[in-house]
């Protein structure tokens, strides 16, 4: 399904536009978005963690996208959290004027953690009673707008939902079972 969303995303690239054109024109510095920052919330978290994310655009219809508070590389804070480390297609549903629509399939991986990020990753079904942290597979579904404020960068806005599959979920966040839902709603600017 991902691949027939990829064929597609390519097959649909905007036609360049030509110079008789006077509307407005957006000129990304690689002829494509090539990076965005956002900030937002982290939903899954009870004290609703600040979230950061980073995605890179590796080709026009390929991003990789990371998300989470920032733990170990912004702060040592002791807080609960969900980050989420995906590829995503980026596949265009309009483009008008300075604005833009896509949506993003992603597959990827997501880790739950309650404290002090001891880094790395811990997958698989094996927990002890004080494990902090667990990872597992994810799957998400972004809906993405932008809006060129400038020909090179453009004001982006991001909503996603995910489901991560986490066997460890129960010790570190005394869920129920290891399905492990997320939503975030994230803005920042991007080039």
């Amino acid at each position: 399904m991902i691949l027939g969303l990829l064929v597609l995303a390519w097959a649909d690239e905007p036609a360049p536009a030509t110079a008789a054109s006077r509307g407005f024109v957006a000129r990304p510095v690689a002829g494509r978005p090539v990076a965005e920052l956002r900030g937002g919330l982290d939903t899954t978290s009870r004290a609703r963690a600040p979230q950061i994310c980073g995605e890179v655009h590796v080709l026009r219809f390929l991003a990789l996208d990371a998300c989470g508070s920032g733990a170990t590389w912004f702060h040592d804070l002791p807080i609960d959290e969900m980050s989420h480390y995906r590829v995503e297609a980026t596949v265009p549903l309009m483009a008008d004027g300075r604005g833009e629509l896509w949506l993003q399939p992603g597959l990827g991986f997501a880790e739950v953690q309650r404290g002090a990020d001891a880094g790395g990753f811990r997958f698989g079904r094996e927990a002890a009673p004080e494990q902090n942290e667990a990872a597992g597979p994810e799957a998400t579904l972004s809906l993405k707008a932008r809006a060129w404020v400038h020909d090179k960068v453009f004001g982006v806005a991001e909503a996603n939902a995910g489901l991560a599959v986490v066997p460890a979920a129960p010790v570190v966040m005394g869920s129920k079972g290891p399905a492990v839902p997320s939503a975030s709603l994230t803005v920042g600017l991007g080039f």
